[in-house]
């Protein structure tokens, strides 16, 4: 009986599956020449996303009313970098919000603050900004526009982290590891992202604590 109280509580945990969560994607618009611009200013290297050059693809749940909508991204400092051989690592320091724009219009449904301190890794020609963290705390959002959006800020309520992810490619045959050493020059490229409001770290712990549960209550042979 014991065990199979553990188990029902185990399954329960995990009922709650991350593909459920509420989440944008977005990617460079059709037609942009780039959506991320690297330059180096003389003290630091500095990542900027042109204006309306990227726009949400992709909803959960389904929004029409949201695609199509601008992400603009906020100008980013990269700092501390790495060089790991084949490939280089840094932290990144927003200067600014995160925004989402209606299209047409260009009015902001929603506006986020992003914590410093995101990681930055870079190959020969590849950006990335992935590191698992409630990298947004939402500072305004329009409650009547479309589903996602107000869902997002109702999770962030509940305590669920707004993580952030990205990640793109240089446009031509630039090698951003031996740009990025020499100190010079810039380099534009692609990107496609991701927002998605997941459990927090405690909720996360207790699911991986479910999944040990269940394996370690399959495997136990019968006495």
């Amino acid at each position: 009986m014991k065990q199979l109280l553990l188990i029902v509580g185990a399954v329960l945990l995990l009922t709650v599956p991350l593909s459920a969560a509420t989440s944008l994607d977005f990617s460079t618009k059709l037609g942009s020449p780039a959506a991320w611009d690297l330059r180096w200013t003389g003290t630091t290297w500095r990542l900027s996303f042109p204006t309306q050059a990227t726009i949400v693809d992709a909803t959960n749940p389904d929004d029409a009313l949201l695609k199509d909508d601008f992400v603009q991204l906020p100008t980013m400092d990269v700092s501390g970098v790495v060089d790991k051989g084949s490939y280089l690592t840094a932290t990144l320091t927003p200067r600014g919000p995160l925004t989402i724009q209606s299209d047409p219009g260009g009015a902001t449904v929603l506006r986020a603050s992003m914590e410093s301190g995101g990681s930055l890794s870079i190959g020969t020609n590849y950006v990335a900004y992935s590191n698992v963290d409630d990298d947004l705390n939402i500072t305004f959002f329009n409650s009547s526009y479309g589903q996602v959006v107000p869902k997002l800020a109702a999770d962030e309520k509940l305590g669920r982290m707004l993580d952030l992810s990205f990640s793109g490619d240089a446009t031509g045959s630039v090698n951003l590891h031996d740009l990025i050493l020499k100190k010079a020059g810039s380099a534009q490229g692609t990107l496609s992202g991701q927002i998605t409001a997941i459990p927090e770290p405690a909720t996360l712990l207790i699911l991986g604590l479910g999944a040990a549960i269940v394996r370690s209550l399959r495997n136990k042979k019968p006495q």
